[in-house]
Order: C-alpha cells, then structure tokens, then sequence
C-alpha cells in the first residue's frame, strides 16, 4: 500500500516491530536521512492499541520506544510542523501509558511473561528506563508546541512515575550491591534493557535516567564487565 515499512530484514525477521523500528529511525536520523524516518515513522501509528498506547503486546518496552523514536526525530530535525501532526497520537499514548500504570501493583509498566532478551516473568527493570527516556522527548515536544498544560500534566507524571520506580529499585540495589538486575522482582535474566542507565541528547545537554557518577551505574557496568 502506501506505507513505508521499516522491516528488520528480508529474512528471520522480515516483519515490523516497535522496538527494531526505533533503533531503525534513529539510525536513519543520526545518519542524516531524516526523510526515511519520517517515511517509516507514520507506521507506528498503525499499533496504537485500544488503551491508547503505542507498542505491540506483549513488549512493553514499546511504550518508550516509540515515544523515543518520534522524540528523538523531533530533537535532531527541529521540525515543529511534523510535529504537530504526530503529537495528538503520542499525547494519547502517553495518557494511556499513566492509566495503565495506574492499576499496576507497583505503579509501574506491569509484569509480563519471557518473550525475548531479559527472559524473565516480572517486572522488566527496562521498561521503565525506555519510558522515563520517551517520556521526557514527548514532555519537551509538549513544551516548544506551547501545549503547557500537557507538558505539566506530563511532568507530574514522570516525576511521579520516576519516584516510585526508584523506591521499588531501592531495597533491589541493596541486595545487589547497587546493580541494576534485568526485572525488579524476578530471579535472573540477561542483561539488557537494565543497562539504558545514560543517553546522551544531540543539541541538548547529556541526561540520561541516572547521572553518569552514580554508584549504582558503576556497579552495574561492573558487574556485567565481570559476567
């Protein structure tokens, strides 16, 4: 049809997926052909869920990805007008990501099952990095778009959202010696998505989820160096 798709690859993976698509688009941005992302970006609209939220179940790791993906075309293109057009289905993403995380145990982005990378059935310690890092794209689009009410709503949100994943890491890092494991509450795992620790900005100043200082980056680093 007329969508542009940007599949993994011809072979194994020859299909779309949220969480490859982003990493593509980024590529295609920090490469500079910011016209093959915004060909391909569009199509993640296409997964915009009942909820409101962006991503393919069960890989809730979508839920910041996409919010990266758009936010990050944004901050390297400066291109108010696109986005313009993308801010109402990522705005509503975002209200459905709170809501979601609402009703969950913890407050957090909820268990789910092994589908891939960590394996584990839990809390994946990564979901809640890649969404407190598309959250802020999506809250500094809201702001230069002059959606003030958006953007505060927003804020009180990640903030809120941020507290309550740091207060569940707590007693984790305790245990661990300050590594960040692949899920909060589940044995095990690969390490993967619990390594988005820092992620430095293009034209902005660096600010990742933790300060690049933080002991609990360090032990982390560490004991992956030493796995």
């Amino acid at each position: 049809g007329d969508d542009y798709i940007c599949k993994v690859n011809e072979f194994q993976y020859d299909g779309f997926w949220v969480r490859d698509g982003a990493y593509i688009c980024a590529a295609f941005d920090f490469a500079g052909r910011h016209a093959w992302s915004e060909q391909c970006l569009p199509y993640f609209l296409k997964h915009q869920q009942k909820d409101g939220i962006i991503y393919q179940p069960p890989q809730l790791d979508g839920w910041g990805q996409t919010l990266w993906a758009f936010g990050q075309h944004w901050r390297l293109t400066g291109d108010d007008e696109w986005a313009w057009r993308m801010y109402p289905y990522l705005a509503r993403s975002v209200r459905g990501i709170f809501a979601k995380t609402a009703q969950d145990p913890l407050g957090l982005a909820p268990a789910v099952p092994p589908y891939d990378n960590e394996a584990i059935h839990g809390h994946y310690t990564g979901h809640s990095l890649w969404l407190m890092t598309g959250l802020r794209d999506i809250i500094a689009m809201a702001e230069a778009l002059g959606q003030t009410d958006d953007a505060r709503e927003f804020q009180k949100g990640y903030e809120r959202y941020r507290g309550t994943f740091l207060g569940t890491l707590e007693p984790v890092t305790a245990k661990t010696g300050g590594y960040l494991p692949p899920g909060l509450d589940a044995k095990n795992g690969c390490d993967w998505g619990n390594l988005l620790l820092l992620y430095p900005r293009s034209g902005v100043p660096a600010r990742g989820n933790f300060n690049a200082g933080d002991p609990r980056v360090t032990a982390t680093v560490n004991t992956v160096r030493e796995k």
